[in-house]
């Protein structure tokens, strides 16, 4: 091995350490956030009406005035970085969505957003984040280093950021895999390889904690009915999933080019509406969405309602598109729990736990596009034995070949 290779991997454990430090303390802020707005909407709701529109505003102010690239769906700026590098080899323009300006503000208005009662994850600010860390880490570094690739430093980032963010190795190594495919990148290789001893970095440092769900071993019986019951369950979870997101896209591009005055109206009302849905449907509706997966997972005997279910699609949807910044991802989890938990419940010959898992794994993998990751996802964090992941593993993949039918015949 070369003294140069050395040196790029001393230089990428160092920056892993940074990241994973820093993607720690946020998480861990952004808990104990979303724990402080579901008291206040239990304790005092009538509070929660004023100060839920103002910290949308705030959250979107920050996106609005500082960096739009913050808001919106945050893994989808990894793509968009590499592909402004792999056109043009404009650092400047990947940096519009990488740089330390907007994962200082994704941060920060993410922050802002789950303090105010906001529904999106900590997962997409996370990944950016990370990814942001690694390549202006990169950009430094590549004056002593010339021959580094701030392609594999952009998808290590992305990796850890996931890694970190639900406790998931294995899932942030897959993920770089299926982001790299899906942009047709010819690094695949290299980027899982480059993020192998980032994710050992990760590992080593964070703490040793029991899975971020709490769920006991599913009770599956692979039957003719069972199966046939998940599946049909999957489709509707694909099919739900490519409507929250066309909705979602759709009213969140509105939001972006509206020019005027007007814009500020659109946080105000959706942190308005999101207080009052949270004040009648409980805390469930609101936050990144583990209180919702973990009451479902572990409390089978007590079904969330679909009413809770359709709460929650809405205030994340609001949240979305009222410009804060926020992922996508663990509040598909709580909606594909939610819609399995429901069914689990009218179909009481079957352990619920099945439908929940697969709802969970399905609706994340129709909206985020990457069934393997989605399933590895949901894999490690429920700690299942390895004869489920068969089952995790069928729903991502039906519910994302689901996606592709339904988009083309649209």
């Amino acid at each position: 091995m070369n003294i140069n290779k050395i040196k790029t991997i001393a230089a990428l454990a160092c920056t892993a350490t940074l990241a994973t430090a820093f993607l720690l303390l946020y998480c861990r802020t952004f808990y104990d956030f979303s724990n402080l707005a579901k008291e206040r909407i239990l304790i005092s709701p009538l509070y929660a009406f004023f100060t839920t529109p103002i910290l949308f505003w705030v959250s979107a102010y920050l996106c609005r005035r500082f960096s739009l690239a913050a808001s919106g769906n945050n893994m989808g700026n990894i793509e968009s970085a590499v592909n402004e590098i792999d056109k043009s080899n404009n650092h400047q323009k990947a940096s519009f969505f990488l740089g330390f300006k907007t994962i200082s503000i994704c941060a920060l208005s993410s922050l802002v957003s789950t303090f105010g009662a906001g529904s999106l994850g900590h997962e997409g600010p996370s990944v950016q984040i990370s990814a942001g860390i690694f390549f202006n880490a990169a950009n430094k570094i590549k004056n002593f280093l010339p021959k580094i690739s701030l392609e594999n430093w952009i998808y290590v980032g992305a990796g850890i950021g996931l890694a970190v963010a639900f406790g998931a190795p294995f899932a942030g190594l897959i993920c770089v895999c299926e982001k790299s495919f899906k942009v047709g990148s010819k690094k695949i290789l290299s980027n899982f390889f480059w993020t192998i001893p980032a994710i050992l970095i990760f590992a080593l440092i964070t703490p040793k904690s029991s899975s971020i769900f709490c769920s006991e071993t599913a009770n599956l019986i692979y039957r003719p009915k069972e199966i046939a019951l998940i599946f049909l369950l999957v489709i509707f979870c694909g099919a739900i999933a490519i409507l929250f997101k066309k909705i979602s896209s759709h009213f969140y591009r509105k939001f972006v080019a509206i020019k005027s005055p007007k814009w500020h109206l659109v946080p105000i009302i959706s942190g308005l509406i999101v207080s009052i849905i949270a004040s009648h449907y409980g805390p469930n509706s609101i936050g990144s969405g583990l209180t919702m997966i973990n009451s479902a997972l572990a409390n089978t005997d007590a079904s969330l309602s679909y009413e809770e279910v359709i709460a929650r699609i809405i205030t994340t949807i609001l949240t979305f598109i009222s410009g804060s910044a926020g992922g996508f991802v663990a509040p598909s989890i709580a909606v594909g729990a939610g819609i399995g938990s429901v069914v689990g419940q009218i179909l009481s010959s079957i352990d619920p736990k099945i439908f929940i898992l697969s709802g969970m794994a399905a609706f994340l993998s129709a909206t985020i596009g990457m069934p393997i990751t989605a399933a590895m996802i949901i894999f490690e964090t429920t700690s299942q034995t390895f004869f489920i992941f068969p089952l995790l593993l069928s729903s991502s993949l039906i519910a994302f070949c689901c996606t592709k039918i339904f988009i083309k015949r649209a």
